[in-house]
């Protein structure tokens, strides 16, 4: 290893312990997933504004297009001459595709034109779907949706889960529903681990304390890593302006790095600015090292969470803007931005042709019933296989 402030144990001819073993597999992997975030969020800095450059454009002519259609359907729906099946149709479509509209534009007209057509007001609609998922999430976990504290008490305990583990527990809970050998089984769990819980023996408690113990000197771990740095470069006692003010920079980072518990970057920096020789890392003691290593595992956890929310992926259903555009080199955003322009322009001129069809009656009563047919036979297929594929 070239770099000097590279954080890694090195004993040459000597085979690494465990815990030693541990400790450079988390540093590398840290210093990997670090360096990963920082080039995934330029990757979507650069992406997200070439693809409003692009595209952006382009998307807010098909919206005004599919709005256009909409008024232009309302508009036949209003004619004498229509006939019953041709209304019904028109109906069929606007109810269907309106909703997602509002959504991205939240225009009154079209609520107005939606429930006209729904036979209900949008808002009163979209009240009672949100009263319907909140009794949904209060028969599977018992919380009120309204309830901002209940509610993000709930998405925290969710954080560090996998996407596929939150499935799990919406869909064990919706399984669960209103069977009662289930909930007779979870009391019984539930007062036998009460029970053992009044039963702590000697050992149990001794374990607690010694965890207890091992979080105390966790915490100190960084702290005397801070407190060593804080004393070398703190800048209210320097006296030369320069100086100064190189020292408030490097005492920028260093408090980040505290504040965020993040011994990576502690230990980079104690290497770094306190030139520290590598043998003091390569002769850190065991019990540090599992302290090190702990804070280590934690920090690795928070940061695969971290890229996680940056790149909005994990949901197998849908695939993020990251994963679509914004991985590997700025060339190769380019160009599958630009293959995204050339797919986005050809769909605009089918929409505009859509809408130059729907102009003229005839035209628009086989379109429109032709789209329920469609959306018909897929809703079909989708309750066969069940809502999520299983």
């Amino acid at each position: 290893m070239t770099n000097k402030h590279i954080i890694a144990i090195e004993k040459t001819g000597e085979k690494l312990s465990r815990l030693q073993t541990q400790f450079n597999s988390y540093t590398q992997k840290i210093d990997a997933m670090k360096q990963f975030i920082t080039q995934a969020k330029t990757n979507l800095d650069f992406g997200r504004n070439l693809f409003n450059e692009k595209i952006g454009a382009v998307h807010s002519k098909m919206r005004t297009i599919d709005i256009d259609i909409i008024y232009t359907l309302d508009k036949h729906f209003e004619d004498p001459k229509a006939t019953k099946a041709f209304k019904k149709n028109i109906s069929y479509y606007i109810v269907t595709e309106v909703p997602a509209m509002i959504e991205a534009t939240d225009e009154d007209k079209l609520k107005d034109i939606y429930s006209k057509h729904n036979g209900q007001s949008y808002e009163e609609e979209m009240e009672e779907k949100n009263s319907e998922a909140n009794d949904m999430m209060k028969n599977m976990f018992g919380f009120d949706m309204n309830d901002p504290e209940k509610m993000e008490d709930f998405m925290n305990k969710q954080k560090g889960g996998s996407f596929q583990d939150f499935m799990n527990t919406i869909l064990g809970g919706m399984s669960g529903m209103g069977n009662d050998k289930n909930d007779q089984k979870s009391a019984k769990n539930e007062n036998h681990e009460q029970r053992e819980s009044k039963k702590k023996t000697a050992a149990q408690i001794a374990k607690e304390l010694k965890e207890e113990q091992e979080a105390k000197n966790i915490g100190q771990a960084s702290r005397k890593i801070y407190t060593e740095l804080v004393k070398q470069f703190h800048p209210d006692k320097e006296h030369d302006e320069l100086e100064r003010e190189r020292k408030t920079e490097i005492m920028k980072r260093i408090t980040i790095a505290y504040e965020k518990n993040d011994l990576f970057d502690l230990l980079k920096l104690q290497l770094e600015y306190l030139q520290i020789d590598k043998n003091h890392i390569n002769k850190l003691a065991d019990d540090k090292l599992k302290y090190y290593n702990k804070i280590l595992k934690e920090q690795l956890e928070e940061l695969q969470d971290e890229l996680a929310e940056v790149t909005e992926s994990g949901n197998p259903f849908q695939m993020s803007f990251f994963d679509k555009f914004c991985r590997g080199t700025q060339a190769e955003i380019i160009k599958r931005i630009e293959k995204e322009r050339k797919a986005t322009n050809k769909v605009l001129k089918h929409m505009e042709e859509r809408l130059s069809f729907m102009y003229d009656k005839e035209s628009a009563m086989y379109i429109v019933s032709d789209f329920k047919k469609e959306h018909q036979r897929e809703m079909k297929m989708m309750s066969r296989v069940g809502m999520f594929g299983f």
